[in-house]
């Protein structure tokens, strides 16, 4: 029963934590991250990916676009383009859920 009590939590925890980080290459010594549809992440830092709008977003703030100069779409971004556009996207205005 002590076991049950103490495995329930881990769990639900387990269920919280970042999702798997995306694929990644190191071209001319720099990390390069891949970019898909949807969920994306590394490093801890996650965003969502639209490429029907080519926006980006974190879970509860507004889609945006990536920062300037960072092209989403070229499949690959660097590792620092990457934490860029998750500083963007968590700058983002929060979404209201009074507006539904």
């Amino acid at each position: 029963m002590k076991l049950v009590k103490f495995a329930v939590p881990l769990v639900a925890l387990a269920a919280c934590g970042p999702s798997v980080s995306n694929q990644t290459r190191t071209v001319g010594g720099t990390t390069e991250v891949q970019v898909v549809s949807g969920d994306n992440c590394f490093d801890g830092e996650c965003w969502n990916y639209n490429p029907r709008t080519g926006q980006v977003q974190t879970v509860g703030r507004q889609p945006i676009n990536p920062p300037a100069g960072i092209t989403v779409n070229d499949e690959y971004v660097t590792a620092a383009e990457f934490a860029a556009i998750y500083n963007q996207t968590q700058r983002a205005d929060v979404i209201n859920r009074g507006d539904r």
